[in-house]
């Protein structure tokens, strides 16, 4: 009879082994059954155990048996907890995961766009505020954890104006939200622990412009930092932004049929010229 999965506890936990390049490897493997598609459902953990291949003394033969051993008895403990109704899949898979760290890998092998990447390189930034520079096992983020990361996207003093807008705040928070409902498809989570925070709409702040007339009084009034001030009327005349001017180059400018000079730059937020 084909047994289908149930996603929580495994039908059976077994020692594996595998002879690479002269050392034995070894890992357990949870079988939870056959998935609906009817390909087996499993989690490889691997140990961080090495054998010997072809043992040459007593203390390698040793050192294969301990390893054996402790493996055989770690598949053994799982099988209890699985009688006992304390075996928890999710953790299982999450123990070897770091929050930083996944959060990373995974937008750069989810995303193309620079700009998408970008986002959650941000992200990983308020995080490493959030957390004091340290990271935490996925296994660690619980409702709490969100809770009070949402807290610090609302209130955290992190950029030179002071606390993130409300709309960047949000918009942040929103695509943590969906990071952790892509762990939950990935059968990481069970359900996301951020579920329950509604962050709604961004109401954007309200920006102040300065005026022609007030670049010009600028550009007509002495100063002894005469380059910062040129540099200040460029990116203001050409609504080029500071980040992009840093990475101009001489090769970016150019001149037209009529002889007038033009700027041939990407922008760095859209991608686009």
């Amino acid at each position: 009879m084909t047994e289908i999965t149930s996603h929580k506890t495994p039908i059976s936990v077994k020692v594996g082994t595998r002879v690479y390049k002269d050392k034995i490897r070894y890992w357990v493997n949870h079988y939870y059954g056959i998935k609906p598609d009817g390909k087996p459902d499993r989690y490889f953990e691997y140990l961080d155990l090495v054998g010997y291949a072809n043992p040459k003394n007593q203390e390698e033969r040793a050192r294969n048996k301990q390893n054996l051993k402790f493996a055989q008895e770690l598949a053994d403990d799982y099988m209890a907890q699985v009688r006992a109704n304390k075996y928890n899949r999710t953790d299982q898979k999450l123990k070897g995961l770091w929050l930083i760290e996944h959060i990373i890998e995974w937008s750069e092998k989810t995303y193309s766009k620079d700009s998408s990447i970008g986002a959650y390189q941000s992200i990983v930034k308020h995080l490493r505020s959030y957390l004091n520079g340290r990271d935490i096992k996925l296994s660690q983020v619980d409702k709490n954890f969100c809770n009070n990361f949402w807290t610090h996207l609302q209130t955290t003093e992190s950029t030179m104006k002071g606390t993130l807008g409300d709309a960047s705040s949000k918009t942040y928070m929103k695509k943590f939200k969906y990071y952790l409902e892509q762990l939950v498809n990935a059968d990481l989570f069970l359900q996301s622990p951020a579920r329950h925070i509604k962050v709604g709409a961004g109401k954007s702040k309200g920006k102040d412009f300065i005026n022609r007339e007030q670049l010009e009084i600028l550009e007509n009034h002495p100063t002894e930092w005469e380059v910062v001030k040129r540099y200040y009327l460029f990116a203001s005349y050409s609504a080029i932004t500071m980040a992009e001017c840093i990475k101009m180059k001489f090769g970016d400018f150019d001149q037209d049929d009529n002889g007038q000079w033009y700027a041939n730059v990407v922008r760095q937020k859209s991608q686009k010229p």
